[in-house]
């Protein structure tokens, strides 16, 4: 990997649209990295809900003790994911493709109407 080679490549449509997807051999290793972490955390939550159902806890109170934990520390670990993903990402603005493939497409237009209408 060179060292101006980006990890990933970032597509944005938008303010909060994006694309991120693995743009290296190194990419892919760190997106399986924090995907594991993400699925361990999923066992260890599995993990709790047996351990809390074992010694006696009813469905309520494990579901109370457990669930909003779990969505917090996902929700968390994913957006670290997605900021360390997009700070190593090599960003392009997709509106800006397609404002400069339009302006492109309307000066074709217009250079073939001149040319029927000098005729």
């Amino acid at each position: 990997m060179n060292k101006d080679e980006k990890m990933f490549l970032c597509v944005r449509q938008g303010k909060f649209a994006f694309h991120i997807s693995p743009q290296t051999r190194a990419g892919w290793i760190a997106t399986a990295l924090w995907l594991g972490l993400i699925i361990a955390i999923a066992g260890l939550y599995t993990l709790a809900l047996i351990f809390m159902d074992a010694i006696g806890y009813n469905d309520e109170q494990i579901i109370i003790y457990t669930l909003a934990p779990f969505f917090i520390i996902v929700s968390i670990i994913v957006i670290i994911m997605l900021r360390w993903m997009y700070n190593r990402s090599e960003i392009i603005n997709a509106n800006d493709i397609t404002q400069w493939k339009n302006e492109k497409d309307s000066k074709k237009t217009k250079a073939g109407r001149n040319k029927r209408t000098r005729k």
